[in-house]
């Protein structure tokens, strides 16, 4: 696996700020258009979506968009333009974009989600930015081959917490020499469980976002699933993307409260920890809602969302998997 960085600008605020954007997005696209020409095209789009003469910018502002994808003020005014002609699917994909692609405080993902509400009011995707950057897996990356240990975990120091890639360098030697440790509390039950919480996800897999493929060497794994008795946080699992080239993601199902429950129930338990976290390995962050399966709170870490993905969670992955981000793993 490869990261690839790409740099987002987010800052457009103004007719000329707006035709620098489209300069610059529409790159060779655009190549037969002086400079001149293209700020003059862009000044007259926005103030045409300024003045709500929405059916006239149209066209103009959706090839801007579509030169320019990752840039999320052409995705909002995308979506206000959409939205303002009647075209609901367009400006819910290009406004739910902009929530997901920017930081939740930042002013274009306020108003996006002050147009969306609008309208859709039911629907509330959320920021899927870490360290102001969004990340997912590339197709050619597809299936992920996923390993699944059983019940095994790494030494108390590396249990349970965030990882540095020089650690997780040492995980991985750990896995491939035979050198974790069994965890208390794990039940052979917990392995399928795991495979299950996958399969919560089949719509993504279903739409071909995202496919898995689980494996029995931990060798080219691209996620690596391991145990520990509790997260750092109190969560019930944790995951590092891959933090440099040809490292896999790790994740870590916390067995906490699982080895008390009936079988039955811990099954369940370790099913939704495990679903939560498949969503983290395929980019999502987590949701402030308790209706959404992606729920995690620092307040209450113990509390769990929907055992099924929400409208949220769908329409926030849905637009991570449509749109170029700052990170790809490959």
């Amino acid at each position: 696996m490869t990261r690839e960085l790409r740099s987002p600008r987010t800052s457009v605020a103004s007719i000329a700020s707006l035709a620098s954007v489209l300069i610059l997005a529409s790159g060779l696209a655009l190549s037969q258009t002086t400079g001149a020409e293209a700020q003059g095209n862009a000044a007259q789009t926005l103030k045409l979506i300024q003045t709500g003469k929405f059916k006239q910018a149209y066209p103009s502002i959706k090839a801007m968009a579509q030169a320019g994808p990752r840039e999320m003020s052409l995705q909002y005014y995308l979506g206000i333009c959409a939205q303002g002609i009647g075209d609901k699917p367009t400006a819910e994909l290009a406004l739910t974009r902009v929530i997901v692609g920017t930081e939740a405080n930042s002013p274009y993902n306020v108003n996006a989600m002050l147009s969306l509400q609008k309208l859709q009011p039911t629907l509330r995707p959320y920021s899927c930015t870490r360290a102001g950057k969004s990340q997912r897996w590339a197709p050619q990356s597809m299936p992920l081959k996923m390993y699944i240990t059983d019940g095994q975990g790494v030494n108390p120091n590396l249990s349970g917490r965030d990882l540095a890639a020089t650690e997780v360098t040492q995980v991985v030697n750990h896995v491939r020499t035979g050198g974790l440790h069994p965890q208390a509390g794990y039940k052979p039950s917990f392995k399928r469980a795991i495979a299950d919480g996958i399969q919560v996800w089949d719509w993504a897999i279903k739409a071909k976002l995202v496919n898995f493929a689980l494996v029995g060497s931990p060798n080219n794994a691209d996620v690596i699933v391991l145990y520990c008795q509790r997260t750092q946080e109190g969560f019930g699992g944790i995951t590092v993307c891959p933090p440099e080239k040809g490292q896999p993601c790790i994740v870590q199902i916390s067995l906490e409260q699982a080895a008390a429950l009936p079988e039955a129930e811990a099954f369940r338990l370790i099913k939704q920890r495990a679903a939560v976290q498949i969503g983290h390995v395929m980019g999502l962050a987590r949701s402030s809602s308790p209706q959404d399966l992606m729920y995690e709170s620092s307040q209450n870490p113990t509390a769990v969302g929907a055992a099924a993905p929400s409208q949220n969670d769908l329409a926030s992955l849905r637009a991570l998997y449509s749109m170029p981000c700052d990170i790809f793993f490959k």
